[in-house]
């Protein structure tokens, strides 16, 4: 989809007023030069004015203008993350019907044991996405859904613990959609990387009082401190040419946005953990 905004209309007016204001100033030299000291200060004054104006309406035309961009730029974002978690799901569709086909020639097999392995190995799966009922929102519901789906077919286990609705977090849905999904590929993308044969995803959605609380952990690799001082800056990444180092930064710049708080650590025991702490409406 291609947006559009109002940059050219905006840089010609901008450049008009510019214009516009040169031309009063060199026309009120020559004017100066044969005027009066009385007529030339009621010139000063207004020269003055006109400047101070042009300059404000410069500004916020350029404002407007670094705004829209920015929006632009988000709602792009937002497009392609919604498109991003259709395409999976239906690839997770598609996934379920091929296991109901191998249970189903299973059984006509007389192959019972299979298929109950089968089943079991499926529920398996299954049963940890059931935390996700408590969700209102299900934006949120299918980011987990199809990136659980993503880290299990990169041999990655996911462990989910929600127990949170997010009926009163105060930001919005799109915000919470994008932070979620910028930290979750990222911990997808280094536990993918690692040689180790056990790789974990750890997701916790919880509440107290006053926040809703947000963890992310992957078991494997652990981020050392001189890079863990850098992982919030524009354009850093680890990622080589696979990244562009902003997922981290845009985390960063919602979450404050949001009046929220960050919390990251990274270690062995722990692993790497980035913890999201957004406020919940009526504590606002």
């Amino acid at each position: 989809m291609k947006i559009k905004t109002p940059k050219f209309r905006g840089v010609v007016l901008t450049a008009f007023i510019v214009i516009l204001s040169m031309a009063f100033i060199v026309l009120g030299f020559f004017t100066f030069k044969n005027s009066d000291n009385a007529f030339g200060g009621i010139f000063i004054a207004l020269t003055v004015a006109i400047l101070t104006i042009s300059v404000t309406l410069s500004c916020y035309i350029i404002w407007k203008l670094v705004k829209d961009a920015n929006d632009a730029d988000n709602y792009k974002a937002q497009v392609n993350d919604y498109e991003r978690i259709i395409i999976e799901l239906r690839a997770q569709r598609h996934d379920f019907q091929n296991h109901l086909l191998v249970i189903s020639t299973l059984l006509q097999m007389g192959a019972y044991d299979n298929a109950m392995q089968y089943m079991n190995n499926m529920l398996g799966d299954v049963s940890s996405l059931f935390s996700i009922g408590t969700l209102k929102k299900p934006e949120i519901a299918a980011v987990l859904i199809s990136k659980t789906d993503e880290a299990h077919k990169k041999g990655i286990d996911v462990e989910l613990d929600i127990t949170a609705s997010l009926e009163d977090v105060e930001a919005s849905v799109v915000d919470i959609v994008r932070i979620l999904s910028n930290l979750m590929d990222n911990a997808i993308y280094a536990l993918s990387q690692q040689p180790s044969p056990y790789k974990k995803l750890f997701i916790s959605i919880k509440e107290n009082e006053l926040y809703a609380i947000f963890t992310v952990i992957n078991n494997v690799p652990v981020i050392p401190s001189d890079i863990g001082e850098r992982i919030w800056q524009k354009g850093f990444t680890t990622k080589g040419h696979d990244g562009e180092g902003l997922g981290l930064y845009v985390v960063k710049k919602l979450v404050h946005k949001n009046r929220g708080r960050i919390l990251f650590n990274s270690d062995e025991q722990s692993g790497t953990v980035f913890q999201i702490m957004l406020p919940l409406s009526q504590n606002i």
